[in-house]
């Protein structure tokens, strides 16, 4: 799984690299974590946007600790407090299947699709067999409560955050398509099956 957030990372690089610099960039969910293997992170000035902050994340955000880093508090679904285009880059990574059913992705995806003039989305596939939030196998093929009473068996967490990993979206290549029909969508592959749904625009 390291080689493809390796490849990843890099192919993100390179966008951020084709860009003008310095690079605006807003990760909606994301975490300071991830942008420490961006290599082109020296060009961008990033803005995270997440519902909530960890108290571990947030001594990121501290003065002086990270520089050209923002935080914000925000919903991914509908964010009227960001102009249109006014982000050089939006970049979702492993998101777009936590913030609720296809209505809820839609929201999302026009959001994103509006403030960033480029874009770069990634979302686990639904066609892999293996559930990567949970490394059970099989168990996104099936109905909510299937899923709610295997999750149930293996999640060692609270009923609300059981629930949260149950409600888990993963999506399809075409899917995929509908919520970014301007993108340009590829497929990382594993063993021959699609692993990950990637949209670039």
């Amino acid at each position: 799984m390291l080689r493809f957030r390796t490849r990843r990372n890099r192919a993100l690089s390179q966008l951020i690299d084709s860009l003008p610099h310095p690079v605006t960039v807003l990760d909606v969910g994301g975490t300071p974590f991830f942008w420490e293997s961006i290599d082109a992170l020296h060009k961008c000035r990033v803005t995270i946007l997440n519902k909530q902050v960890s108290e571990k994340e947030r001594v990121y955000f501290e003065p002086g600790k990270l520089k050209d880093f923002e935080l914000r508090i925000g919903d991914a679904c509908a964010m009227p407090e960001i102009p249109t285009a006014s982000f050089d880059l939006v970049v979702c990574n492993s998101v777009l299947e936590h913030v609720g059913a296809w209505g809820k992705m839609m929201d999302a995806a026009h959001e994103l699709v509006r403030v960033g003039k480029h874009g770069w989305v990634q979302v686990p596939a639904f066609e892999f067999p293996l559930e990567v939030h949970h490394l059970i196998p099989f168990v996104h093929w099936f109905g909510t409560p299937i899923r709610r009473a295997v999750v149930g068996l293996f999640y060692p967490g609270t009923l609300d955050e059981m629930r949260a990993w149950v409600d888990i979206n993963l999506v399809t290549s075409k899917e995929m398509r509908a919520l970014f029909p301007e993108a340009k969508v590829t497929s990382e592959r594993f063993a021959l099956l699609p692993k990950s749904h990637i949209a670039v625009w």
